[in-house]
């Protein structure tokens, strides 16, 4: 059976939904949505260790979500990644 792909926002590769961390905008915040069925606008960003670095560089949330999120949440947001990362291995 054919998996479902969504296209990495970095990368803008396609890649299996289950292969990827969905990033969900909810009252303005952040959030990492790990069943991939919160209520809100979502993108998706590949694991990769590249697709992470480029997060902050190249301001990946303020052009999806049409935002102007600061630093301070772009790190928060990498920092729960990280974390989830870790405890998914």
């Amino acid at each position: 059976m054919r998996q479902v792909q969504r296209m990495c926002q970095v990368c803008r590769n396609k890649f299996d939904k289950n292969d990827l961390i969905r990033i969900v905008l909810d009252e303005n915040q952040l959030f990492i949505d790990d069943n991939k069925s919160r209520k809100g606008k979502g993108c998706y960003i590949s694991k990769n260790h590249n697709c992470l670095d480029m997060i902050l560089k190249k301001k990946i949330f303020n052009r999806v979500y049409k935002l102007n999120f600061d630093t301070v949440q772009y790190e928060k947001i990498l920092k729960d990644i990280e974390f989830a990362n870790t405890r998914n291995k």
